[in-house]
């Protein structure tokens, strides 16, 4: 398992080869700035489901809704 890539490797990863990282975006474009924005926009929120996931811990429960699971603030009856 020496070859196992980082979530930051992985999620770059799979952007580049769906065509969706920001430098991916044509220059030529109208709009490419605001193009590039949402492409980002992308890492940005995987990045903080991922923090969040982590904050569960481990395995394959520590998204399960139960003991394992709390609700952020501002959430309740969502």
């Amino acid at each position: 398992m020496g070859n196992k890539m980082s979530y930051d490797q992985l999620w770059h990863l799979a952007r580049e080869r769906l065509g969706v990282l920001p430098q991916q975006v044509d220059p030529n474009l109208p709009g490419v700035e605001a193009i590039r924005a949402i492409h980002q926009s992308t890492w940005n929120i995987a990045d903080q489901i991922n923090k969040l996931r982590n904050l569960q811990g481990t395995g394959l429960d520590r998204t399960r809704f139960g003991g394992h699971a709390t609700r952020l603030p501002g959430t309740e009856g969502v």
